[in-house]
């Protein structure tokens, strides 16, 4: 289970983080107080985290693709009515080598076809999250 350690908030909020990726306990962002500021908890996914599926699952780098593209399906039907976000972890030791490369390409792609998707990082998500005054 993920979990930031006993100071770690602490820590991140002192020196000006906006965001922390360690709770897997919902779907979309949400906001903390840390010492009076806001920090803005943007939830890990552990179904499109290529480490879980191609390293440790053991399973081919085209499982976390169709993880990824079947992840997505649903959630831009469901995001017509209201946001949704799909965090995809992908890590340089694991599929940022040969072997994933096809995988990424092909979910970038399908990610790009597809109207109304932002591709963003983590910073700009919880920089729109705190610029619409969800803290």
């Amino acid at each position: 289970e993920l979990h930031p350690g006993d100071g770690t908030l602490a820590v991140l909020a002192a020196e000006g983080m906006m965001w922390n990726g360690d709770f897997p306990n919902d779907d979309l962002p949400y906001s903390i107080h840390v010492d009076g500021k806001p920090l803005v908890i943007i939830p890990y996914t552990r179904e499109s985290d290529d480490n879980e599926i191609y390293q440790t699952g053991g399973q081919l780098p085209s499982v976390w693709t169709q993880c990824f593209t079947d992840g997505l399906d649903v959630l831009h039907e469901e995001g017509v009515t209201h946001p949704k976000m799909l965090n995809a972890s992908i890590h340089a030791q694991v599929m940022g080598r040969s072997v994933g490369t096809r995988a990424i390409v092909e979910a970038i792609r399908y990610a790009k076809s597809m109207p109304k998707v932002w591709m963003c990082t983590r910073t700009e998500i919880a920089r729109w999250w705190l610029d619409k005054g969800y803290s």
